[in-house]
């Protein structure tokens, strides 16, 4: 029998009749009304995501890792891929949402666009770059 979790139930997926609820690690069929030993351990985190909630176990070695957060005024690579136009200049004047380069990647071109007013400082890569995740294309100093 297939069966798909979710954070709260277990549903059967080829004839959808079993639906079972999960409390504290234990299965109760509602059919039968018999409790079964379930396969999910107690130390579950549970995060809300849009519209669900999940259940992980983290490892030790992220619960206590500090989040890198790139400055506001640096524009960085979301993806890796290739720079297909700059339409900007160093030292010009920009608002937010306007048009600062397009990014090829994954058989995309995706348009990067400034998230606030300001002026381009540097602009560091060139058009044809291949740049990896991460990369650090310009900055930008807040108005």
């Amino acid at each position: 029998m297939e069966k798909a979790w979710h954070p709260s139930i277990l549903i059967d997926i080829r004839n959808n009749l079993s639906i079972q609820s999960l409390t504290n690690s234990t299965m109760m069929e509602k059919e039968n009304i018999e409790e079964k030993q379930s396969p999910v351990p107690d130390n579950l985190e549970v995060f809300h995501v849009e519209e669900g909630y999940y259940k992980t176990i983290i490892p030790d070695r992220f619960k206590n890792r500090k989040t890198k957060v790139p400055p506001q005024s640096n524009i960085v690579a979301q993806i890796p891929g290739k720079i297909g136009e700059i339409f900007v200049k160093e030292n010009q004047k920009i608002k937010a949402g306007e048009r600062l380069m397009m990014l090829e990647a994954m058989k995309m071109n995706n348009i990067l666009t400034c998230p606030f007013s300001g002026t381009i400082r540097n602009i560091l890569i060139e058009t044809g770059a291949v740049v990896p995740k991460g990369e650090l294309l310009m900055i930008i100093d807040p108005a």
